[in-house]
């Protein structure tokens, strides 16, 4: 029964780690283009053209913001990466942050609740309809809450407003958030009719908007298929049209990014045998489809794109339903371009959907997904949508990223993507690691450290998704099987970009009570190796080093009996909390100054932590016991 009993509470502590320590979390902020690529809203207004119908915007474009042939503002984000069960490419996403991806809550004294994104349409005119057309204008769009993102919870809302005049608008459909969250939410269909004499003017505008929560990322919605035209019903819900729902995938098997000389001469082992496009047949019969791709080629940023690959195909599409065509790789890769080990290579690849007969929106028949080869490895796609760190779990706690190489490189630097979410943590500390090995078996296998420092702080980068740059004091070679990580004794999240579209985990390792696990979480965490010679001026901090302010010294060092630190008078009476290198708490008590007795100690390496209940003190070091 003891026996028994031990492997109870083996498994409960065992299950309690795993659950315990992995965190996702949504985004407070929403990285977007620096500030000073802001979009002047007044200029624009005043510089608008008057529109005619129909009016169409699928929101297929690859740009984040709307399009200025058709909107006069621009706080959504457009995106094809949030929404789920597509009906076409790219989505305008409503959200609690705005234009530069900022939370509308800046003052932490305003309202938490409160009027969010706004899209507003250039004018349209209505004036010159014929009289009695207006029975038949209809005003149609899509909408789906949450998808990827956060649901919209009770007294959250998304509502349509059409212009009286040029300061009056009147709310014409809306729809609530709520407490129970679906488990596959749907995009609905809504259509109004201009039933108001007053809509038709030369200078109709309509609008959405959203009420959120203000302080992040939260509470979205997703709309698409905006439409308005004259003549049409009420039954009319068909949208005669097909649309490209994905780039199509690539055909690299293990990342999404990698060297040139990783990749030549490995074709075997980092193609995937097949290459994936979906599609969506929004037709109410069925649709005779051409299908055509091509793939082309730069070296070095040439200016010219060098066509290698190119086919067409025809398929006949069921009404009303998504399809996915899969064909070889080996249509894109076995006229590759000739480059040298060093050189960056792009590959793009271009896809085209043409209903015969043609259809509403040409815009969403075309995508184009780019294929980098250049000096890092990479299994996100450079876009975060959630942030991942280690949290909750007392002791010392580890992560790691397992990446392998086909050919020896030089290792120069390592970009991790830091996101921002309810609160900074650029204060906490964190030990970076390289390692060659780790008993992620827990078999007892012995670390081996190509590298380390301790003392490291998250850093932001204000660009795209951008990556702060780590870079190695000394270049250094690494082949085969290596690890990226970090180690921390905080509690805090360090909230680690995630790329949820791609999938690492079976890359991914975590570390607490002693033991390894391999990552429970689907996703990719943004962590990247950069090698060769080249080094991305962004966000760089040259060279790795510790961060002083946050560092204590501790003395004698080696230790035998009596361990003393040296604190400013202002942090005496702070916790003090020793573990030893596997993470496992050996004491904690108050220091007052009078050193703290290491006799009981086993010889070996320690990590002490200085904090305080407030979280305005965190000091750390190591020590080595004599």
């Amino acid at each position: 029964m003891r026996k028994l009993f031990t492997i109870l509470l083996f498994t409960i502590a065992v299950f309690a780690a795993k659950a315990q320590v992995e965190e996702v979390v949504d985004l407070k902020y929403r990285s977007m283009v620096p500030g000073s690529q802001r979009w002047n809203e007044a200029v624009s207004r005043k510089q608008a053209d008057t529109l005619s119908l129909p009016f169409i915007d699928d929101f297929s474009y690859r740009s984040q913001y709307p399009d200025t042939a058709f909107w006069q503002n621009r706080q959504v984000y457009i995106n094809n990466d949030y929404p789920i069960n597509k009906i076409s490419y790219g989505v305008a996403t409503f959200d609690g942050v705005d234009s530069i991806g900022k939370p509308y809550r800046q003052n932490v004294n305003s309202p938490t609740e409160g009027g969010a994104d706004t899209l507003t349409s250039k004018p349209i005119n209505l004036s010159t309809l014929p009289l009695g057309v207006g029975d038949s204008v209809y005003f149609s769009f899509s909408f789906q809450p949450m998808g990827l993102g956060d649901y919209p919870d009770r007294g959250d809302s998304l509502v349509l407003e059409f212009s009286l005049d040029d300061t009056t608008w009147v709310t014409v459909w809306g729809a609530d958030g709520n407490d129970i969250r679906p488990v596959n939410p749907q995009f609905t269909q809504v259509f109004v009719l201009l039933d108001d004499l007053f809509y038709f003017r030369n200078d109709f505008r309509f609008r959405f908007r959203n009420r959120a929560t203000i302080t992040g990322n939260n509470d979205h919605w997703h709309i698409d298929y905006v439409y308005m035209d004259a003549s049409r019903e009420l039954a009319d819900t068909v949208l005669r049209d097909a649309s490209v729902l994905e780039e199509p995938t690539s055909f690299l098997k293990n990342y999404t990014t990698m060297p040139w000389l990783q990749f030549e001469g490995h074709e075997s082992t980092e193609v995937d045998s097949n290459v994936t496009l979906c599609y969506q047949n929004n037709f109410s019969s069925n649709t005779s489809i051409d299908f055509r791709y091509q793939a082309f080629s730069q070296v070095n940023g040439s200016a010219q794109n060098q066509l290698f690959a190119s086919n067409i195909f025809n398929y006949n599409s069921a009404p009303q339903s998504d399809s996915c065509f899969v064909f070889t790789s080996l249509d894109y890769v076995q006229n590759l371009p000739d480059a040298d080990p060093g050189d960056s290579v792009l590959i793009t690849l271009k896809t085209f959907v043409n209903p015969v007969g043609g259809d509403i929106s040409r815009n969403n028949d075309t995508v184009i997904n780019p294929v980098e080869f250049y000096n890092l490895l990479a299994y996100d796609d450079g876009t975060a949508e959630k942030g991942y760190g280690l949290a909750g779990a007392t002791g010392l706690k580890r992560f790691a990223m397992e990446f392998t190489l086909n050919e020896p490189d030089t290792l120069r630097a390592v970009l991790i993507h830091f996101t921002r979410i309810n609160e900074d943590v650029t204060n906490e500390l964190f030990s970076f690691f390289i390692w060659s090995s780790l008993p992620v078996n827990n078999d007892g296998t012995a670390y081996d450290t190509i590298y380390s420092i301790d003392f490291q702080r998250p850093r932001y980068v204000d660009s795209l998704n951008g990556f702060a740059t780590f870079v190695l004091p000394v270049p250094t070679v690494v082949s085969g099987t290596f690890y990226v990580g970090w180690q921390q004794v905080s509690e805090r999240n360090l909230q680690v970009g995630m790329d949820i579209q791609n999938n690492s985990s079976q890359h991914n390792y975590y570390f607490s009570n002693n033991t390894w696990f391999q990552s429970q979480i689907t996703g990719a965490p943004m962590i990247r190796p950069l090698f060769g010679e080249d080094v991305p001026l962004v966000g760089i901090i040259e060279p790795m080093k510790p961060t002083a302010e946050n560092s204590i010294k501790v003395y004698p060092n080696p230790v035998i009996d009596q361990l003393y630190l040296d604190l400013p008078t202002s942090e005496q009476g702070v916790t003090v909390t020793v573990f030893d290198i596997s993470g496992k708490l050996m004491l904690q008590q108050e220091y007052t100054g009078n050193g703290i007795a290491t006799a009981s100690l086993q010889a070996g390496m320690y990590i002490v932590k200085v904090s305080d209940a407030k979280g305005t003190i965190n000091r750390t070091a190591r020590f080595i016991k004599l």
